[in-house]
């Protein structure tokens, strides 16, 4: 029996994909927001060993040039995959969505280790509740 293989396509049923790239969406999110909760009880419980201080500001300010470079990359690259053309191929649309998404989670979730290796609350949780806003804000409704 010949193998065949099904690529994914997102044009044959839009709504379908839609709903797709909405259970990716809420997938990425959850688990940032289910690291979060372990960084948080470990540093409740006083498990999250602190770093050396030099060391947690360095990283924060790599976690600051982070987020300062790939945010507006983020939304470069998604406005280049996603083109010029209206209506928004779904095709386009979709793998657009799942580049910025996953451009934001990196950002996320290198703030969340920052947080885990015993940066401040009150600073650590800026970059990645910044990056976990723009991801609910830009919740799949379907190319324009």
């Amino acid at each position: 029996m010949p193998v065949t293989s099904k690529r994914f396509n997102a044009e044959a049923d839009p709504a379908k994909s839609l709903m797709v790239l909405r259970i990716i969406w809420a997938a990425l999110l959850m688990g940032q927001v289910l690291f979060l909760g372990v960084v948080l009880m470990l540093r409740s419980q006083g498990s999250a060993s602190p770093s050396d201080a030099g060391m947690l500001k360095l990283l924060f300010f790599v976690e600051i040039a982070l987020a300062a470079l790939t945010i507006p990359v983020a939304f470069f690259v998604r406005r280049m995959v996603m083109g010029l053309a209206r209506p928004i191929p779904m095709q386009k649309y979709f793998t657009g969505t799942i580049i910025f998404l996953a451009m934001l989670e990196g950002v996320s979730l290198f703030g969340l280790v920052v947080l885990l290796l015993g940066a401040p609350l009150q600073t650590g949780l800026i970059v990645p509740a910044v990056a976990m806003v723009l991801q609910v804000i830009s919740f799949p409704t379907g190319p324009a």
